[in-house]
């Protein structure tokens, strides 16, 4: 097997989360998918969950790959749906009350389709939902762009705003879509740890495919000096 190939810079990519807050009353995003991620300032490191989910009965047994059910082992894994989760290009919100942003992420990447799984990634800017419930939920994001120091801009702005901050992953390093497994329907993950995104993160949106037979998927690496330092812009 060919070794993955390596990444000069940090991938960036496309997501939502919700914004909540923690016990000491600041404001947080978490992803909405496996375990109720949340995301810390700066780096977050991707962990396998599924398999601890499952055992729980709160996540889909089905789901549960040869390789999610072996613990530890480094997320993302290659035959596993672990990771944190972005898109490679923004499409219509799957909630249009849930901030977008944009993620600049590093280290291990399986690339599919239509995003990616990283190893490590921090938000790079938030962007107001297209659909706000309230000038309350407006300012919460706000303030939640302001606690991790990233831009907050108006949705219109977001695709320029993450082109200033990072570049996607190059199309000649995606793996083609899998026609047979295109639209299967099968529960999303959610940003896990991400959508991701700004449509549903599914799997199939990812390109994911069946959890028996795993669709097209390239490993790349980035790794910077010191991972637990966050890459700048």
């Amino acid at each position: 097997m060919s070794p993955a190939p390596d990444l000069i810079a940090p991938v960036a990519g496309f997501r939502q989360w919700r914004v909540a807050t923690d016990e000491l009353g600041k404001p947080e995003l978490r992803s909405g998918g496996v375990g109720d991620t949340r995301w810390k300032i700066g780096t977050n490191r991707a962990e396998c969950k599924l398999a601890r989910l499952a055992e729980k009965g709160t996540y889909a047994p089905s789901l549960i790959t040869a390789q999610s059910a072996e613990r530890p082992h480094q997320a993302p894994g290659h035959d596993c749906a672990c990771g944190i989760y972005g898109m490679h290009a923004l499409g219509e919100p799957d909630d249009p009350t849930l901030p977008s942003g944009a993620i600049a992420a590093w280290g291990r990447i399986e690339v599919h389709p239509g995003g990616f799984r990283a190893e490590y990634a921090r938000p790079l800017v938030i962007a107001l939902p297209t659909e706000p419930t309230s000038e309350e939920a407006v300012r919460a994001i706000q303030a939640a762009a302001a606690h991790y120091g990233v831009p907050c801009v108006e949705p219109e702005q977001l695709i320029r705003a993450a082109s200033e901050l990072g570049r996607p992953v190059p199309k000649d390093l995606r793996p083609q879509r899998r026609d047979r497994y295109e639209h299967e329907p099968l529960p999303a993950l959610g940003g896990r740890t991400a959508p991701p995104t700004t449509r549903p993160l599914h799997r199939s949106a990812l390109g994911l495919g069946s959890t028996s037979r795993p669709a097209a998927t390239t490993s790349l690496n980035h790794q910077w000096g010191d991972p637990s330092v966050p890459p700048g812009p």
